[in-house]
């Protein structure tokens, strides 16, 4: 099998230290490709960026229109939080809507990022630790689903369970596709996740922006989803992560998501441009960096935030806590040169 082309590199000193292949695609809704590099085919899991997808089953279900969800708990649902006190917040709120408790999610538990959160985390109770999973959001999404829907709570993560069914037919809808037990593995924060192919994925974000060939439905609830991510990108991630940063930048026309494994999708609204990319290693900072140099290439005439922001996460010169030079990140020739043709302006 060919191998995936090289999309950057890192140099320490005079030696290549590492070299990142992968692959990335900007689709359009009609699953045209505007630009490729790599084998978009291939199926991919996609971790916490295909969590906007899944949000279609709370619209789905009922649960938005059954507990009046705010906006805050619909960005909570496709969040990889930071576990700060405002994520915890809307977290808790969202349970006692429900009519759940912490000991009903399933997701498990780990130590958040910052330095606040963690020491909130190691003082709450063992019931509370759940909460701080950055995925927790999603799952009591999920719980809420299941209420709706009149099905025990427990085991919500079995493939065989109706919300889980009901989440599979939210995606099969928007990538066009039907994933059979093939397709399916367990991801991270133990629900069931399937192999989707990169051109899908970007094809998916491409129609939930458009509304082509779904229902009506989808489309506005779609729109909900993204409205809501960029007017709290906060609690889509945190204000320090690179696709909450950005998208509070760059407003109504851009939606990204990073995943686990070196994943971001998103999309070009005002083009209905999907776009995702993959480093076959999984780094997720040789992701950011390519993400934030295709969107430099991609967007022309940005203002002097955006810019700012796409230069500090996609920076090129890698600098230590000490603040030395220790490398640099390298863009592989030729990998953009698809993107002059297209390039927009914002």
């Amino acid at each position: 099998m060919d191998k995936n082309p090289i999309l950057a590199k890192v140099s320490r000193g005079n030696w290549v230290e590492n070299i990142y292949r992968g692959a990335f695609c900007i689709i359009d809704e009609d699953n045209n490709v505007i630009a490729s590099v790599g084998n978009i085919e291939k199926e991919i899991f996609s971790h916490s960026a295909i969590k906007p997808i899944q949000a279609l089953s709370l619209f789905g279900s009922g649960a938005v229109e059954k507990f009046s969800l705010t906006d805050e708990e619909i960005v909570l649902a496709c969040s990889s939080h930071y576990g700060e006190y405002y994520h915890i917040e809307v977290i808790e709120e969202f349970l006692k809507k429900i009519d759940c408790s912490a000991f009903d999610l399933e997701c498990g538990e780990h130590i958040p990022y910052g330095k606040q959160a963690k020491e909130e985390y190691f003082s709450s109770t063992q019931k509370s630790k759940v909460l701080y999973c950055n995925s927790s959001g999603k799952h009591v999404a999920m719980l809420a689903i299941a209420k709706v829907l009149g099905e025990e709570t427990k085991n919500y993560l079995k493939s065989a369970h109706r919300v889980q069914k009901l989440i599979k037919s939210c995606t099969e809808m928007v990538i066009g596709k039907s994933l059979d037990d093939s397709y399916l593995a367990i991801d991270n924060c133990s629900m069931p996740t399937y192999a989707i192919s990169l051109r899908l994925h970007a094809l998916a974000f491409a129609r939930m922006s458009s509304g082509k060939d779904l229902p009506s439905n989808f489309k506005k609830n779609a729109t909900r989803i993204f409205d809501a991510m960029i007017k709290y990108p906060n609690l889509l991630r945190d204000d320090r992560a690179m696709d909450s940063a950005i998208m509070e930048a760059f407003n109504e026309n851009l939606v990204i998501k990073a995943g686990n494994s070196g994943v971001f999708l998103g999309v070009l609204r005002d083009k209905n441009y999907g776009i995702a990319l993959k480093i076959d290693c999984g780094n997720l900072n040789a992701a950011q960096f390519i993400m934030s140099q295709l969107l430099r290439r991609l967007i022309k005439n940005n203002c002097e935030i955006q810019d700012k922001l796409l230069v500090l996460f996609g920076a090129e010169t890698i600098i230590n806590a000490s603040g030395i030079e220790t490398g640099k990140y390298i863009v592989a020739d030729g990998i953009f040169d698809e993107l002059g043709e297209i390039s927009l302006r914002y």
